[in-house]
């Protein structure tokens, strides 16, 4: 065994890591909750208020401009 062969479950460790939720408000009345790939409008009343949205990858960050 090498020096070196005890490092491989270090480096490891995020590569499993899941993405963490996020959300943004969008209007007065809409919000933008992101989970893992795919994106859902929701509204006051905490029902979808649009069609989903799917990103090829999860979002890192949600911003509104």
């Amino acid at each position: 065994m090498g020096a070196l062969s005890g490092l491989t479950g270090y480096m490891t460790l995020g590569l499993g890591a899941k993405p963490k939720p996020a959300s943004v408000r969008i209007s007065e009345k809409e919000a933008l909750i992101s989970k893992d790939s795919e994106g859902l409008m929701v509204g006051l009343d905490t029902k979808v208020s649009r069609t989903s949205i799917e990103w090829p990858a999860p979002p890192e960050e949600l911003g509104m401009l």
